[in-house]
């Protein structure tokens, strides 16, 4: 996953982001359904395979893990 910042205009607005991982083979595999979504702040934005809903303004991080790898995601709820 290359998003490191995700900003959303509005509360009650989504955006979704791809959890991919490449497999030994090299090949790339879409696990965003698989991979554990969390938001350190769910009053702000809570996720679920690869969706960030913006429940209030403000700024949380966004987490996704799959086997041994971890990315941090800002998610920005502007108004």
């Amino acid at each position: 996953m290359s998003t490191e910042v995700v900003n959303i205009d509005n509360t009650g607005e989504s955006v979704f982001v791809d959890a991919i991982i490449k497999c030994k083979d090299g090949t790339l595999k879409n696990v965003s359904d698989v991979a554990k979504w969390e938001s350190k702040n769910n009053d702000i934005a809570i996720t679920y395979q690869g969706r960030i809903l913006a429940i209030n303004k403000g700024q949380t991080i966004g987490r996704v893990s799959f086997a041994n790898y971890t990315k941090e995601i800002i998610v920005n709820v502007n108004k």
